[in-house]
């Protein structure tokens, strides 16, 4: 998968399209808990991650996204969960129970701009209502980091 889309249509950009933990940020697929132990094709012993410079954690790109005249997100890997087809679909927030990628989870930063500050869950009428509420909420999100 590229690392970030864009969508652009005249002189705006228009939509950027990526995952929720190239957006936040997060542990370095790379290398395991900051000990620089990653996969083939193996580095020189002494050589930092190109990726997490040796952290092991990433960096989002929020608050870069926030500087550009960007009018959506789409998180590519964020689905809205719905029980049934006859019911509102929605977005859950963190559980002690539910993963954390799980495609209908949001983290609280993003989960507190779609809903009541308070709420768990967050339901709408229509998919792509809980898309365009996510993606509004991700430029909001961004938009707070970028200044």
């Amino acid at each position: 998968m590229p690392d970030l889309v864009y969508v652009i249509k005249g002189e705006w950009i228009d939509e950027a399209r990526l995952t929720l933990g190239q957006l936040m940020g997060g542990p370095c697929e790379r290398c395991t808990r900051g000990t620089n132990d990653t996969r083939p094709p193996t580095r020189a012993a002494g050589a930092r991650c190109p990726v997490c410079a040796g952290t092991g954690t990433r960096p989002g790109r929020a608050a870069y996204l926030g500087t550009l005249p960007l009018r959506r997100i789409v998180l590519t890997d964020r689905e809205p969960y719905s029980p049934s087809a006859d019911e509102p679909v929605g977005w859950l927030g963190p559980d002690k129970d539910r993963r954390p990628e799980s495609p209908h989870t949001l983290p609280w930063e993003l989960l507190r701009l779609v809903a009541d500050p308070e709420a768990r869950t967050v339901t709408y009428p229509t998919r792509a209502a809980a898309l365009d509420a996510l993606s509004a909420a991700c430029v909001k999100y961004c938009r707070g980091l970028g200044g």
